[in-house]
C-alpha cells in the first residue's frame, strides 16, 4: 500500500526485500534494524521514526519529512539534526580512511 497508519517492525532483523510504503500517518519502529544501507525509507513519516540500533547512518537515505522524532542510539533527534549527525559521520569516515591511507 502506498499509505497506512503505524507500523511496528521491531522484530525485523534484516530489510532485504522490504517495501516500505510512500506514507505513513503514524510511528515506523525499526528498532530491530542495526543495518539499514540501501533501505528505502517511507517519503513521510506523520508520528515517531525508531531506529535505535542502526549502528550508523553511512549511505541510510533519510525520509524527507518525519513530523515526529527520530530515536536514534537512545537519544531524541528532529530531522534536520539527525541529517547533521549523519554528514558529520560521513566526514569522520572520509578522515579515518584518508587517515589510514598515509
Amino acid at each position: 500500500p502506498k499509505h497506512i497508519g503505524g507500523l511496528n517492525l521491531n522484530g525485523l532483523k534484516k530489510h532485504e526485500g522490504l517495501n516500505l510504503p510512500e506514507y505513513i500517518a503514524g510511528f515506523l519502529n525499526l528498532n530491530g534494524l542495526t543495518n539499514a544501507e540501501g533501505l528505502r525509507f517511507p517519503e513521510r513519516i506523520d508520528g515517531n521514526l525508531y531506529i535505535n540500533n542502526l549502528t550508523s547512518l553511512r549511505n541510510v537515505i533519510l525520509p524527507k519529512r518525519v513530523k515526529g522524532k527520530i530515536h536514534y542510539k537512545g537519544k531524541e533527534y528532529m530531522l534536520y539534526k539527525l541529517k547533521q549527525l549523519q554528514a558529520q559521520e560521513e566526514v569522520d569516515l572520509t578522515a579515518s580512511i584518508t587517515t589510514h591511507q598515509r
